[in-house]
């Protein structure tokens, strides 16, 4: 139930930000209406994350393991999503082919500019 209540209220800051952003048809209005739907996203999560962790350790204990576990699990995933990030960046930091290949011929030393217009 805890978990349908964390989805509704995302979905429903969700919606009311899409639904101001259709009313709203500046540019500047749709920035600041994604900085509030982003502040709201951001203090829902902060309002429920210590519930969220007493609701992880009740569920730990249940299984037969110590709420202690939660931090173990909050470790990983913060590990494994620094890990991930430099995984990405070293991925994007592979130079490419220097030769044609099936996505076309190599764009290193020529005037790049027509490619991305």
């Amino acid at each position: 139930m805890y978990s349908l209540f964390l989805l509704a209220g995302y979905l429903t800051i969700f919606m009311i930000g899409v639904a101001l952003a259709l009313i709203g048809n500046s540019a500047f209005v749709g920035e600041k209406i994604g900085m509030i739907v982003a502040g709201c996203w951001g203090i829902f999560f902060l309002g429920n994350f210590v519930p969220g962790l007493s609701l992880t350790a009740r569920r730990l204990h249940d299984l037969g393991f110590s709420g202690h576990w939660v931090w173990a699990v909050c470790g990983a995933l913060i590990v494994l999503n620094l890990i991930a990030w430099l995984a990405y960046l070293v991925v994007m930091s592979i130079p490419g082919q220097r030769a044609e290949n099936r996505f076309g011929p190599p764009v290193y030393g020529k005037d790049i500019a027509g490619v991305f217009s």
